[in-house]
């Protein structure tokens, strides 16, 4: 793939996870471009390029949008871009997180050597309880538990544990479109950061991707996470900003 087709290649696999997560199209007028989560993820994002005429349409109806919607604006969707992002700070939208979409290559990429961290696929009820409780304190927001129950059984999605001297400890997720192996949700208890997990989580992913033939690992990075993945061989692709609104 060339960067372009790496960088949508990035978007449709979060976008389409979000849909499998329970995203619908967006019934307000004009916004028909629009899919957006009445829950967990709470993401309302815009599918394709839109034209300023569009954006216009679109700036009669966000106003109406709960609060707690995050709208992700990645700088790849054409040159109205800039003028979408003006949209939204004039109805009142401020940037709440700022994430770097990034990507691997695994052609030829060798096994990473075998990190001592015991990480488990599950899919019992007991255990999703807990990957979510997990989850839910390493990002410091509630999950809706109903979410990773619902697309633990697409054929696609696979849920990890990472455990420590038999405790769970951290999170992972992984998600497959075309030859791309998406990781999501990648978290680590608070009480255990600073020891390594994170990067010995994301070698066994990393094994586990080449293991099944995925040709590239792509995902969202946060601020603080991102020298990680750039150390593991990630290439940067570009900025994504999430903005959500704040009634005063």
């Amino acid at each position: 793939m060339h960067d372009q087709q790496l960088n949508m290649a990035n978007i449709k696999n979060l976008s389409r996870l979000w849909q499998q997560m329970g995203a619908r199209s967006c019934t307000l007028e004009g916004m028909d471009k629009f899919q957006i989560s009445n829950s967990w993820p709470n993401r309302c994002w815009f599918e394709g390029e839109f034209s300023i005429d569009e954006i216009t349409t679109i700036c009669r109806s966000i106003h109406l949008m709960a609060d707690k919607l995050i709208i992700p604006v990645w700088d790849i969707a054409g040159t109205s871009t800039n003028l979408f992002e003006s949209m939204l700070k004039n109805n009142g939208f401020t940037i709440i997180s700022e994430q770097t979409a990034m990507y691997l290559d695994l052609y030829k990429h060798p096994i990473m050597p075998q990190k001592e961290l015991d990480i488990i696929r599950i899919e019992a009820e007991q255990d999703i309880n807990t990957w979510t409780n997990i989850a839910s304190k390493s990002f410091q927001y509630e999950i809706d538990i109903s979410i990773p129950k619902k697309i633990v059984v697409h054929p696609d999605v696979k849920l990890y544990m990472a455990y420590i001297n038999n405790k769970p400890v951290a999170t992972a997720m992984i998600f497959d479109t075309d030859d791309v192996t998406g990781v999501h949700q990648m978290g680590v208890l608070p009480e255990y950061r600073g020891h390594g997990v994170a990067s010995k989580l994301m070698h066994n992913i990393i094994n586990l991707c080449i293991q099944k033939s995925s040709r590239y690992i792509t995902l969202q990075a946060s601020t603080a996470g991102e020298y990680l993945y750039h150390k593991l061989g990630f290439k940067r692709q570009f900025k994504i900003l999430n903005y959500q609104k704040f009634n005063r």
